[in-house]
């Protein structure tokens, strides 16, 4: 019995002591930053070596390994690209000036059928041609924006169309600035989701991300909005609720404009509260309702400020556009459906 205690204890105490040994170990250890950082300016003059461009990807491939040698953790892709925007948003510089961004979305232009790809390289060598176009609608969909080109909007309204797939990038943000700095008029709308995602797309367009500082211009919100989603009757998605590990609700953070909206959603909510379960995509119109909704709200959005765009009801043009809508969905119905 009393042997038996001996070794419980010794045990007991080699595991102590291997735990010990295992914390003093990894506290010795550098952070995955701090290998990065340690690591990273030798990949950057290895990648740049003879002139050539380079991506994020290729410095994840050549640290990643050493990454994990010195910290004992792996190097993630969405890790590295978030630390390189927080470099460079310090420095208030790119890396390095071959350090490039793929392509994502694209810039649809009047009377050009191929559109711009939105990538580093693309975005430094376009150049506004004058008088080509007198506003920008940026959209978060290229779908959504193919559509728009092909049904000769670009051309009816003099408007470019420029697409993001998502979220708005850097390419498409200094692209917005690149027009704007040429000195010529220009008026730069959005168009998102009504979704909690969504009114993040037109704030962090407007303004300043840890990326780039603030655009130079103020953009006007032409939606969709979740009040005006559901004015028009289009269909409402639920959304996934997800939680944290202690088991409540993770909140979905909204643009700052929702939470100053006064008037309620149909549940009694506010549209930050109703934002958290439900939504309304741009996908529930049809390609020919979209135009019809873009044709019924244009002149109005000429002309309204921004202020009053993000904060009022839907008004009498947004009636007017309802009302198009249904007729146009009642023409499209088979005969004897409803509506």
């Amino acid at each position: 019995m009393a042997t038996q205690r001996i070794r419980d204890r010794e045990e007991q105490q080699r595991v102590k002591a291997e735990r010990e040994r295992a914390t003093a170990e990894r506290k010795a250890r550098p952070t995955i930053r701090e290998a990065v950082l340690r690591l990273l300016p030798q990949a950057i003059e290895d990648a740049a070596e003879g002139g050539f461009y380079f991506n994020t990807r290729h410095l994840v491939y050549a640290i990643r390994e050493k990454v994990r040698q010195l910290s004992g953790k792996p190097l993630l892709q969405s890790y590295f690209d978030a630390l390189v925007t927080d470099l460079e948003a310090e420095r208030g510089e790119a890396l390095h000036p071959n350090l490039i961004r793929e392509a994502r979305g694209n810039l649809y232009l009047p009377h050009i059928e191929d559109p711009v790809p939105l990538g580093t390289l693309n975005v430094r060598s376009f150049t506004r041609l004058p008088w080509t176009f007198a506003s920008v609608m940026v959209i978060e969909k290229d779908d959504l924006a193919l559509m728009a080109k092909k049904s000769g909007f670009c051309e009816h309204y003099d408007c470019a169309v420029l697409s993001c797939k998502g979220f708005t990038t850097r390419a498409g943000r200094d692209l917005i600035d690149k027009i704007v700095d040429t000195g010529e008029p220009v008026r730069v709308f959005s168009v998102h989701d009504a979704d909690a995602a969504g009114t993040l797309i037109h704030h962090t367009l407007q303004n300043a991300t840890r990326a780039r500082g603030a655009r130079k211009i103020q953009i006007i919100d032409f939606g969709l909005q979740p009040w005006e989603g559901v004015a028009l009757g289009l269909q409402v998605e639920e959304v996934e609720i997800e939680y944290t590990k202690d088991g409540k609700q993770r909140k979905r953070p909204v643009g700052e404009y929702v939470q100053h909206h006064a008037d309620l959603a149909p549940t009694g909510e506010t549209w930050d509260q109703w934002l958290q379960h439900s939504r309304v995509e741009l996908n529930a119109m049809k390609p020919l309702e979209m135009r019809a909704w873009l044709d019924g709200i244009w002149p109005s959005m000429m002309s309204v400020s921004l202020s009053h765009r993000m904060t009022s009801s839907p008004t009498s043009s947004w009636s007017a556009c309802a009302s198009l809508l249904k007729t146009l969905w009642k023409q499209q119905s088979p005969a004897g459906a409803t509506t």
